[in-house]
């Protein structure tokens, strides 16, 4: 071990408590401060990205170099844990850098990504997040530094952890050693960890076993939605193309990919910010139509187009609001200073959003609807709404990244850091679409088939679904009148479902109190947790817990086909989760969600289990608020299951692969 390395801005031999104390108070409200899954990669990236930049800038390149990032995605399946290696051959750090570059604060005058450089907690963040963080760099003057940090995270986030260690070398597996830098530059090692999201990388984009290039395209693309290598505008001709090198690690074989930043393009491996046109080469842009004569705009254009596309820099938004009338003092201040320009991707219908979704191969939906913002050439943070006030269906149908340049945003959020900027954001947007709108009649019409059609087809589908429905069985088993013949399919066969399983006693302690009386919240519900028969030992859908829940009248309940719709009302700030005390879905099929995480409280986890047939529970970021929820299907499986003791049956085993996927996503 080492007690040269200024680690968070303290030494590991210090015995000033009360220094360690602060600096862990902050380092935990840092950790706080960021909530997407997507953040260790942003961070780390965006540090060698200002790295290869500013070796550029100070003409450190030779005639036969060009700037390089590397990143390995470690997924080995031999029970290591998983990690993230970054390397690139950019400035690399003198010792006397190196060795405090975790203190919170602490900036290497970093030129692009100023919600980082300026403000210096990326590299805090990532040493704190992690329990095995290492780094190895190389100045120029050929001077190496190298640490690995252990036990990090723990010591910031519990209450008797020993202090981190910190040690003179980086223990890497041998095949990783050609990766780090051999001349100048720096390579950083995050392991994942079950503390922090994401704990694996298992589940960020599709695996593909029989195609790893294609799981190496999906990762490029990931990385360009969530990281500066999208960069929203291709360098300019004074910059030198950055070459990126993607190679996935999966224990037995490296598999390698090579890219450089231009534009996005996975067919000329070239990558960029990927804009919905580009990854759907559909749209036909506005000024194109505007550019036809007259007599020919309207024939040539009338009900043609799948998607719209509309371009507007400083100079086109003062043509279309009144600057000095619709934006105020402050609001014409940041326009002036950091505006760059607005694209906006206009869609006919949100079924060509869902497929760009589709081809984007990552789990999460990276890819939504609302604005992005950009700063200094990277996307950052969350999608903001559009609030239209009329028209409000199209905010659905629309992706929009708005730009600027030098702008500040909010530290781990990245989002606006003041009111004034939102509120450009969001006038700007608002214009843009409203224009957008008067273009409509050159958009397709979605197609409707024959009525009668429609209605032959329903019937069909649910025939074939009666044949393996589960909750026919289940029915069957219990001897009792079905009261819905085929699994869930909507909305209103859960709330139908519940409320037949509430009036069977199959699900004890729940009275409905009101459906639909209010236009942001699905209905009330009493809820009672505390009646001794609800907590026999020999029920297996019995209360076991008190963690979870609360008891009482009118209780806000919302009932999702699935899970994951309930997350979508939270981002566009339909729903609020602090509101909702207990959720009722059909089904829950991945329980790696992108904000905040779900564990299971059903099978071998029922004894936390704190609301009668509760089977998961999801605490926001931070534990700010959580939701509990029935899973129908799994409760159905868990109760079928033990009706079938000693004759295993679809319940028994349904069960069994339920709780199979679950446990295997939450490791």
């Amino acid at each position: 071990m080492t007690d040269s390395f200024n680690l968070f801005g303290f030494q590991i031999s210090s015995s000033e408590d009360d220094i360690k104390a602060l600096r862990k108070r902050e380092l935990k409200n840092l950790l706080t401060s960021y909530g997407d899954e997507a953040d260790i990669f942003t961070e780390v990236i965006q540090n060698a990205y200002d790295a290869v930049v500013r070796a550029y800038d100070e003409g450190l390149y030779g005639p036969n170099e060009t700037p390089e990032i590397t990143i390995v995605i470690g997924k080995r399946a031999t029970g290591d844990r998983h990690y993230l290696l970054v390397s690139e051959n950019g400035t690399g750090m003198p010792p006397s850098v190196a060795r405090q570059f975790t203190v919170p604060g602490f900036s290497a005058n970093k030129k692009l990504g100023s919600t980082v450089g300026h403000k210096g907690v990326g590299a805090s963040f990532f040493a704190a997040a992690s329990n095995r963080f290492g780094v190895v760099t190389i100045d120029d003057d050929g001077l190496r530094t190298e640490a690995e940090i252990r036990g990090a995270y723990d010591w910031i986030t519990g209450e008797s952890a020993p202090n981190p260690q910190v040690f003179e070398k980086l223990d890497l597996p041998h095949r990783l050693h050609e990766f780090l830098p051999a001349k100048r530059g720096t390579a950083v090692y995050y392991e994942f960890h079950p503390g922090l999201k994401p704990a694996t990388l298992s589940h960020i984009v599709l695996k593909d076993s029989d195609n790893p290039q294609r799981e190496l395209e999906r990762w490029a693309t990931f990385f360009c939605f969530k990281t500066p290598i999208g960069q929203i505008e291709p360098p300019s001709d004074d910059n030198s193309p950055v070459k990126v090198g993607i190679a996935l690690d999966d224990g037995t074989d490296l598999y390698r990919s090579d890219w450089t930043i231009v534009d996005y393009d996975l067919a000329a491996r070239t990558l960029g910010y990927p804009y919905p046109s580009r990854i759907l080469k559909i749209a036909t842009d506005v000024q194109t139509i505007d550019s036809m004569p007259e007599a020919q705009r309207v024939w040539r254009n009338k009900g043609r187009h799948q998607a719209l596309r509309l371009v507007w820099h400083g100079s086109d938004v003062e043509k279309e609001l009144s600057i000095h009338h619709d934006f105020t003092e402050d609001e014409r201040l940041i326009f002036d200073q950091h505006f760059q320009f607005i694209t906006v991707f206009f869609a006919y219908s949100t079924d060509i959003l869902k497929e760009i979704h589709k081809r984007v191969g990552t789990r999460a939906q990276v890819f939504k609807y609302g604005i992005r913002i950009g700063s200094d050439g990277v996307a950052q943070g969350r999608m903001l709404d559009f609030d239209l006030t009329s028209n409000t269906g199209l905010n659905r149908q629309a992706h929009a990244v708005v730009a600027f340049k030098r702008l500040e945003l909010d530290v781990g959020r990245k989002i606006a850091s003041s009111e004034a900027v939102t509120e450009v954001i969001r006038k700007i947007a608002r214009r843009a679409m409203t224009v957008l709108a008067e273009y409509r009649w050159a958009l397709k019409k979605k197609e409707l088939s024959d009525p009668s059609y429609d209605l032959d087809s329903w019937r069909q589908q649910t025939k074939d679904r009666t044949s393996d429905s589960l909750i026919r069985v289940f029915y069957k088993t219990l001897a009792k009148p079905a009261a819905l013949e085929v699994d869930p399919n909507s909305e209103n066969d859960v709330i139908a479902l519940f409320s037949a399983l509430i009036e069977a006693q199959v699900i004890k302690g729940y009275r409905i109190q009101a459906l639909s009386g209010f236009n942001r919240y699905d209905g009330l519900i009493h809820i009672n947790r505390d009646d001794p028969s609800f907590q026999k030992i020999d029920d297996p859908l019995s209360v076991r817990s008190e963690e979870w829940g609360s008891s009482g009248d009118y209780q806000v309940v919302e009932f999702k086909l699935q899970f994951d719709s309930l997350l979508e009302d939270f981002e566009n700030k339909i729903k609020a989760p602090k509101d909702i005390k207990l959720l009722i879905c059909w089904n829950l099929p991945d329980i790696n969600v992108p904000r905040g995480h779900i564990q299971y409280t059903y099978g071998e986890r029922r004894d936390f289990r704190s609301l009668y047939g509760m089977t998961h529970v999801w605490e926001d970021e931070n534990a700010s608020s959580y939701i509990p929820i029935i899973s129908l299907k799994h409760l159905v499986a868990e109760k079928l299951a033990s009706l079938e003791v000693g004759s295993p049956g679809i319940g028994t085993a349904r069960l069994k692969d339920l709780e199979s996927l679950d446990s295997e996503m939450a490791l």
